[in-house]
């Protein structure tokens, strides 16, 4: 089965409901858990998607935004052979504007960043599927597509 996990966390001058509605970009999530973060006036989210159905948002923002190939790099180049999950980070408060930007490092979104955990039983393929090789700029498209 396909997952996808999204953890960010909701500081106190960020608003709980925009934080939920920018998650929700992804479907209907299975699983949705709000926690606080002791001694800290911060929360954490936790939001749980299944199915392939999850992906499509990521699926449709990297062409639409044509970085397919940098999260495809980015993604194979941390890939642990025989590996089921496979976390990155993505930028907040550019996913306030349904865009989807990779981020290296925490710093590079001030407000944190939102970690993407895809997880699946045949990840290459999953990631083959989301972010396929490109040539002179034009993504090459698999006829796979993974299974839930």
């Amino acid at each position: 089965m396909i997952t996808i996990t999204l953890y960010t966390k909701i500081y106190p001058s960020e608003d709980q409901e925009i934080i939920e509605q920018i998650l929700n970009q992804f479907g209907i999530a299975e699983n949705s858990v709000i926690s606080e973060i002791s001694n800290t006036p911060v929360k954490s989210i936790e939001k749980t998607f299944h199915g392939l159905e999850s992906t499509h948002f990521i699926f449709n923002q990297v062409r639409r935004n044509r970085t397919v190939e940098a999260f495809r790099q980015f993604l194979l180049a941390r890939l642990k052979p025989e590996a089921d999950s496979i976390t990155f980070m993505i930028n907040k408060q550019v996913l306030t504007n349904g865009k989807i930007v990779l981020c290296k490092t925490p710093s590079e979104s001030p407000l944190g960043p939102v970690w993407v955990t895809l997880k699946s039983a045949n990840l290459l393929l999953l990631i083959n599927y989301l972010f396929p090789p490109t040539q002179k700029g034009i993504v090459l498209e698999s006829d796979i597509i993974p299974q839930d």
